[in-house]
């Protein structure tokens, strides 16, 4: 017995390296630290197990490891099979092996002096053999790793399934999608953090698509409009309005309620050869309804439906005694940061000047818009009116005006309106000043 134990140690140098570890982890030798930094792994200081731990490193591509805390022939395994190949995945990392859970390993091993087909001994292929019982808590995660977070995503989903926001864009919608405010309505007021860009539809004459934010407020008021039309006919008109407010109440997200109120108006009509005649008092009353259908959240256009009906409220015969009304089509272009068109057509239903029927009136405009910073903004528009009326002369102007933001919510404007043709119906000169209010 003694003369076959002796020649299994001359032979098997490995097996006796396991012993001496059992030995020197019975007798409480101090708690094994097996450490992991960068690529280069911590050397076992026990020079005992030096061949017995080079005999298993040539083994670890084909046998796993049991655990990191076993004993200190199983630290160098530890360092060479298992965090070379946790490496990739985390970076840095440190495996810790206390001296309790290396006794109770090697207290329960069943240690023989059989070999297997690797020349190992049945221990040391216990301590090689697969174990998936494995614990979070044998590792100590380094969280300093160098690695970058875009490098760890793409280690992991090397081909990521992304797809670029211009693919998926719809024509004329913003690259951001607005937030949804279909819930917001006149008794449930839009946040003011989501209010839209403030868009009054002044001064210009052609109108805007944009309606009011829900459960908000706007007023967009002429302080004072002088205009003066002359005739070939020898007929002078001089026409002031004073405070011609147009209250808009948000209804909804994209409808809006707008009240036009002419406050104050004064006329005076000077004939040659029948001298002159004044007229001054309150004007008539329009209501309108603004429905927007794209783009009042976003996007390179805007388009909106606008019908509305004039209610004969005049004073001193300055209008006539009948119910009128138009719808007009709106569209805005947004060609640049600072560039944009407005382009509406009107559909007017009048009644005629000599009381004695109706016609049917085409109102069309053109507006372009340059804003020359965030406060100033100044336009240049063609306006057009025709009616089927038999002897109505046709109205063209060219307008022109500027426009300053002193906050976000209020602006001021001026303007001016040249008559490029001659008739009853068009002033030869119309300028004016005004402001916008929003609460």
């Amino acid at each position: 017995m003694s003369t076959s134990f002796w020649k299994t140690l001359r032979t098997s140098p490995a097996c006796l390296c396991a012993i001496l570890g059992v030995t020197h982890a019975a007798f409480g030798s101090e708690a094994i630290t097996a450490g992991y930094t960068g690529n280069q792994a911590v050397k076992n200081t026990d020079r005992t197990n030096s061949f017995f731990q080079q005999k298993i490193h040539t083994q670890k591509s084909v046998l796993p490891i049991q655990s990191p805390s076993v004993s200190a022939a199983t630290t160098k395994i530890v360092n060479n099979a298992e965090t070379s190949a946790v490496e990739t995945a985390n970076g840095k990392f440190t495996i810790l092996s206390q001296k309790s859970q290396i006794k109770q390993q090697i207290q329960s091993s069943d240690i023989s002096q059989g070999t297997d087909f690797y020349g190992l001994s049945t221990f040391q292929s216990n301590l090689l053999a697969p174990n998936y019982s494995i614990r979070a808590s044998d590792f100590q995660i380094n969280t300093t790793s160098p690695m970058s977070a875009l490098n760890h995503q793409h280690l992991f989903n090397p081909t990521p399934n992304t797809i670029s926001q211009t693919d998926t864009q719809q024509p004329n919608q913003p690259a951001t999608p607005p937030p949804n405010k279909n819930q917001y309505n006149l008794f449930n007021p839009t946040p003011t953090e989501l209010l839209r860009s403030f868009v009054p539809s002044r001064p210009s004459q052609t109108d805007s698509p944009y309606t009011v934010d829900a459960g908000h407020i706007q007023i967009e008021t002429s302080l004072v409009s002088y205009s003066n039309n002359t005739n070939i006919s020898g007929v002078n008109i001089d026409a002031y309005q004073i405070l011609a407010p147009t209250i808009r109440v948000g209804l909804l997200n994209n409808v809006d309620f707008q009240l036009q109120l002419q406050t104050y108006n004064n006329v005076r009509t000077k004939a040659r050869g029948f001298g002159s005649v004044e007229q001054s008092g309150y004007g008539d009353t329009i209501a309108s309804v603004r429905v927007n259908l794209w783009g009042n959240d976003g996007g390179k256009t805007a388009f909106a439906v606008v019908p509305s009906i004039k209610f004969p409220t005049n004073q001193d015969n300055l209008g006539n005694d009948s119910i009128e009304g138009n719808i007009g089509f709106p569209l805005a272009i947004q060609l640049s940061d600072k560039w944009s068109v407005g382009l509406e057509t009107l559909f007017a239903f009048n009644r005629d000047v000599a009381d004695t029927g109706n016609n049917l009136g085409f109102v069309n405009s053109a507006v372009l818009s340059y804003q020359v910073n965030s406060k100033l903004g100044t336009y240049a528009e063609i306006y057009t009116n025709a009616t089927t009326e038999t002897g109505s002369d046709f109205v063209a102007t060219f307008d022109t005006g500027v426009s300053y933001l002193l906050s976000s919510n209020f602006q001021i404007d001026g303007g001016l309106n040249v008559g490029l043709t001659s008739g009853p119906r068009t002033n030869n000169i119309n300028p004016f000043v005004g402001f916008s209010v929003r609460f």
